[in-house]
């Protein structure tokens, strides 16, 4: 959830370790099947926008973002992180991400080059998400700003965001390879 604030997991798996030990030992789901749930929760949120139930659909969103710590926590807590699992964890989440603003552009509440550029700032993101173990982590979490504060407007810092923070991947990235360099010369 937090890769790049190890001490965030750390709390966030405490926290919630009860609902999880709950969810592997009592109900028997694997960390996969706790994503596919959120991806279920996140398809309503996503058809409850499209109906014009906004508060609703946010509310579920909540929860998506809830259930989508949940499955990374489990994983953790249980030694089952796999591969399979973080493409799935990364397939769902981008998925939603554009099923949600689609939603908003949809029914008029973003505009359609704000959604153009906030979505290819975040597939650049994630482009190196894995490999620079940065994230800024905000996509999904906007759309609940954006309540208060503009659609649009937060998905105008979404792409700020998510640009920027490929740009500090980018200069991890190249810090390392530099430090790597220096020290086998």
């Amino acid at each position: 959830m937090f890769e790049f604030a190890p001490a965030v997991n750390r709390w966030f798996g405490k926290a919630v370790g009860p609902l999880v030990r709950f969810l592997r030992l009592r109900l028997h789901l694997t960390p996969n099947q706790v994503s596919l749930i959120g991806a279920g929760v996140g398809m309503a949120s996503f058809v409850l926008v499209l109906m014009r139930q906004i508060e609703w659909g946010l509310v579920l969103l909540v929860l998506t973002e809830f259930i989508d710590g949940l499955d990374g926590a489990m994983a953790r807590r249980f030694n089952m992180e796999t591969e399979l699992g973080k493409r799935l964890e990364l397939i769902i989440d981008r998925g939603h991400e554009l099923l949600m603003f689609l939603a908003f552009v949809w029914i008029g509440e973003i505009r359609l080059e704000t959604f153009l550029l906030a979505y290819t700032a975040i597939i650049l993101m994630t482009t190196l998400r894995s490999r620079s173990g940065f994230d800024p982590d905000f996509k999904r979490k906007a759309l609940m700003f954006g309540y208060f504060f503009g659609f649009d407007a937060m998905l105008q810092v979404t792409f700020l965001l998510n640009l920027a923070g490929f740009m500090v991947s980018l200069v991890i990235l190249d810090l390392r390879e530099d430090t790597r360099l220096w020290n086998s010369s």
